[in-house]
């Protein structure tokens, strides 16, 4: 423990595997309070909720404590979500030690890594819910339309190419956000697979 004078404000540094922890109790309220990376004063959260086991924190490159500390999010956000682009503001980002634990250290979390996820807080479960039902919608009549094999037609060609396509988008969205740069580009060949099938079931 090292006493340290920043600013007028009198700190304590601790050492831990190195990394060194700043520390206050100069403030109008009782307790210590961290310095984080802003230099702000913040009261570390010790009770952040978790979903999984510890032992699945460090699953898919760490992903496994971010999904184990979003998931309880969704209870709170079920019917109307809180809001696009507002993740930040729901997500734990005052838990230092695990974050630091698991690699995200002098980071702010703004998404959770999953699409499922992001769209369950911030639209809502039920949105989530709506989402997948469509898609499994157009999963089961693609299914039933291409797993023949006869793709006989131009249209049938196109049809199979973008199924398998936006089945690799919803397999890669588990573990990565929604996007500007891409989730345009799904929602465009959902809207064009839709359309194929149709033609495809009245050919």
């Amino acid at each position: 423990i090292k006493p340290l004078l920043s600013d007028d404000l009198y700190l304590f540094s601790i050492t831990i595997d190195g990394r060194e922890w700043l520390f206050t109790n100069n403030n109008m309220q009782s307790g210590y309070y961290y310095i984080n990376q802003f230099g702000k004063q913040i009261k570390i959260n010790n009770d952040a909720k978790h979903a999984l086991p510890a032992s699945m924190n460090s699953f898919a490159t760490n992903r496994g404590y971010i999904w184990s500390t979003s998931i309880p999010l969704l209870k709170d956000h079920m019917l109307l979500g809180s809001g696009a682009d507002s993740f930040i503001f729901r997500y734990p980002n005052d838990d230092y030690v695990g974050m630091y634990n698991y690699g995200f250290d002098q980071q702010v979390m703004t998404k959770p890594h999953s699409l499922y996820l992001q769209i369950g807080v911030q639209t809502g479960l039920v949105s989530l819910i709506a989402f997948l039902i469509f898609y499994m919608i157009y999963f089961v009549q693609s299914i039933i339309l291409y797993a023949r094999g006869h793709y006989d037609t131009f249209t049938k060609q196109i049809g199979a190419a973008i199924f398998i396509s936006t089945v690799g988008f919803m397999i890669a969205s588990i573990t990565n956000d929604s996007t500007v740069t891409v989730s345009p580009i799904f929602w465009i060949l959902l809207g064009i697979g839709y359309g194929l099938n149709q033609q495809v079931r009245q050919a």
